[in-house]
């Protein structure tokens, strides 16, 4: 019997901080993905969160990770303000763009980032991984009943 080799996207991930260790984690569990790389400005942190997870290629330049590496897919877990320049530098070089929330700073911004991910005919996600956990969906449902006011703000 003939066993199927199943491709395997290669990943790498921007911004070394405390969120990425979830997406390391879950992205370590699936066979279709080999993690080639981690990059932060901050290069202690790369080099910490690789040696967490076994990936082998650590880097502080994107620029220079882009290229070595050549992944198919980023995580990007980077401050907020960064979103934008960065999703769309990893869209030129070819990549598919996961984005921590919130995925951008404004509307305009967002729509441009989308323009380019179309035009590159890459797939872009927005990482709200929350959007139909029970009890948010439970909380969303009380909001829309009026049960408890106008929510003003939600900090968890």
């Amino acid at each position: 019997m003939q066993t199927t080799q199943i491709p395997r996207l290669r990943m790498a991930l921007i911004g070394c901080g405390q969120i990425a260790d979830a997406h390391l984690q879950e992205a370590a569990k699936i066979q279709a993905v080999e993690i080639v790389a981690v990059c932060d400005v901050h290069l202690d942190l790369a080099k910490q969160a690789a040696a967490r997870f076994g990936v082998p290629g650590i880097y502080s330049d994107l620029d220079q990770m882009l290229a070595d590496v050549r992944p198919d897919v980023v995580h990007l877990t980077t401050p907020a303000h960064t979103h934008g320049p960065l999703t769309r530098k990893v869209l030129k070089a070819g990549c598919h763009v996961y984005v921590e929330k919130p995925f951008s700073l404004d509307a305009t911004e967002a729509e441009s980032v989308i323009e380019l991910a179309e035009q590159q005919g890459k797939s872009l996600c927005v990482g709200h991984d929350q959007l139909f956990d029970p009890t948010w969906l439970d909380c969303r449902l009380r909001i829309g009943d009026g049960q408890i006011g106008t929510v003003r703000h939600i900090e968890s």
